[in-house]
């Protein structure tokens, strides 16, 4: 699966798991592509979005997740 497929798939919430590494990786290219303020709506919303599709909604973790896109565009 390219980037794009990968963020389409994400975006959709189809993907069929979401392993550690991939909040990162969804995360870098959100950041590349939008740079930070767009970037870190697009990761909120995308997170937020995919953890409803799978009744996660307390999976979401504003700290964490701002603390992680910090480390990503360092």
């Amino acid at each position: 699966m390219n980037d794009s497929q990968f963020l389409k798939a994400f975006e959709d919430c189809t993907l069929s798991a979401f392993p550690h590494r991939s909040p990162i990786h969804m995360a870098w290219l959100y950041l590349r592509a939008h740079g930070w303020d767009a970037g870190l709506r697009h990761i909120r919303d995308g997170i937020r979005r995919f953890a409803a599709s799978r009744g996660a909604t307390d999976k979401y973790h504003e700290s964490i997740t701002v603390f992680w896109a910090r480390l990503v565009l360092a």
